[in-house]
């Protein structure tokens, strides 16, 4: 969710897997007539079209393309904040969601959810399967999607998924780089490792108190997502996200 709050001036930069959802649910209770909230909400979904169509802002927008729409005035007054993951176990967490998403549609067979894909289209004819979408309770499947049909396990899902254009596999360091790519734009980041404290923190500086909730909780990998992991996925992925263990202080 990219949430612009002008009525407590705060702007929310929402990565992929990162405890989003769960602050956007806590952050939904103060909106107001003037907030801007897009995606994962019933309200957030509605108005998530338009502002794409007209702004090419969305739920996962990054900092350099919201402070382009709202301006260096506002974006250098508000409080602007994000919360960042150990790339790895961000990357378990992407596949374990899609695998759930799978389930959820009511298709173990890859063929049979292609085909399931390819009727929901808009009732177009496509020039490739891969270039399909489909909308399900807010969640925009494309290739990540397509990556998991793909891959017979986790290792060829990590390869598979790095080579398309998934948004939701960018570096979060580029994801927080200001308008100008030469320094992270945001004010704070807050790390889904310590979500409850940063969160504690958040609220001061909002002037809030609000319980986060645990909105797509997925905790059973969390202690152990390197068992997911062979040696050679380890030093593909270290290599692919060497600016995220760095710029955020993170160990393999």
């Amino acid at each position: 969710m990219t949430f612009i709050s002008n009525s407590k001036k705060f702007i929310f930069v929402h990565l992929h897997k990162c405890a989003g959802s769960s602050i956007e649910v806590a952050l939904s209770d103060t909106i107001q007539w003037n907030d801007i909230i897009l995606g994962s909400t019933q309200y957030g979904e509605k108005i998530q079209t338009v502002y794409r169509e007209k702004f090419n802002l969305y739920k996962h927008s990054s900092a350099a393309d919201i402070e382009k729409v709202v301006g260096d005035n506002i974006w250098n007054s508000y409080f602007t904040f994000s919360i960042v993951r150990h790339p790895l176990d961000r990357m378990v967490s992407l596949y374990t969601f899609l695998q759930k998403l799978k389930i959820q549609y009511g298709f173990i067979d890859n063929l049979k959810l292609k085909t399931k894909i390819f009727l929901l289209q808009n009732k177009k004819f496509p020039i490739t399967l891969k270039d399909l979408s489909i909308q399900k309770e807010g969640m925009t499947l494309r290739t990540e999607m397509w990556a998991l049909l793909e891959s017979r396990n986790f290792s060829q899902f990590i390869f598979n998924i790095i080579n398309t254009n998934s948004p939701s596999i960018k570096s979060q360091f580029e994801s927080l780089l200001n308008k100008d790519k030469t320094k992270i734009g945001v004010d704070y980041i807050g790390k889904f490792e310590n979500i409850e404290n940063d969160w504690q923190y958040i609220c001061k500086k909002l002037n809030i108190t609000i319980d986060l909730p645990h909105v797509n909780k997925s905790r059973e990998h969390q202690k152990n997502w390197r068992n997911y992991y062979t040696l050679d996925d380890i030093n593909f992925m270290v290599e692919k996200y060497k600016v995220d263990l760095e710029a955020f202080n993170y160990s393999v």
